[in-house]
């Protein structure tokens, strides 16, 4: 259950690594982006890094926890 769960964590981080790269990659190659629209995109690429940290952030907690859980319950110490 947990490599399930990893697996699709280690998916979902891919999947917004590359949608972070892709709007980065419009400010390389679209020459006739404007100040202004410039800033939207880089507010935007925050956004998503701040969201993809927190998303990370709270998956670990909860791995923390399964494991703390799974240690009482077996009484071993993972």
């Amino acid at each position: 259950m947990i490599q399930s769960y990893t697996d699709q964590l280690k998916l979902y981080h891919n999947e917004e690594e590359t949608r972070i790269k892709n709007t980065l990659s419009r400010l390389d190659t679209d020459r006739s982006i404007e100040n202004e629209d410039a800033l939207v995109l880089l507010a935007m690429v925050r956004a998503q890094v701040v969201c993809l940290l927190e998303y990370i952030t709270h998956n670990l907690e909860l791995f923390a926890t399964s494991v703390l859980t799974f240690d009482e319950r077996y009484n071993v110490d993972t």
